[in-house]
């Protein structure tokens, strides 16, 4: 419940700068956009990360290693929120879905660079 309450303080505290970083002409929208799919991959992967035990600086650590698929999971969350009965009748079991099968996907041991 802690970590869940850290990452939504940390959402919150993002919302204000992405309203100004919006209104910046040409890059704002897309660098958003990013922002957005990165909460979006963060927030939903939370939970089959949480069921193996992982805290939340461990759980960030992951989904950095893997930040193009989550990046990936994240804008078609976001795609998928933008069509109308989809995002209200199944974006939660979508997402879901979605989290959990990149997490299985996911490299989860540290690289040996």
């Amino acid at each position: 419940l802690r970590d869940r309450a850290k990452l939504c303080a940390v959402c919150l505290l993002l919302w204000p700068p992405a309203l100004a970083i919006v209104l910046v002409p040409w890059i704002g929208l897309p660098l958003v956009l990013l922002l957005g799919a990165a909460i979006a991959a963060a927030v939903w992967s939370e939970q089959p990360m949480a069921r193996r035990g992982l805290d939340l600086r461990q759980r960030l650590l992951v989904v950095w290693r893997n930040r193009w698929r989550a990046l990936g999971v994240g804008v078609a969350l976001q795609a998928a929120a933008a069509v109308p009965p989809l995002n209200l009748l199944g974006l939660s079991a979508i997402a879901t879905v979605a989290a959990s099968s990149a997490y299985v996907q996911f490299e989860k041991q540290a690289s040996k660079r």
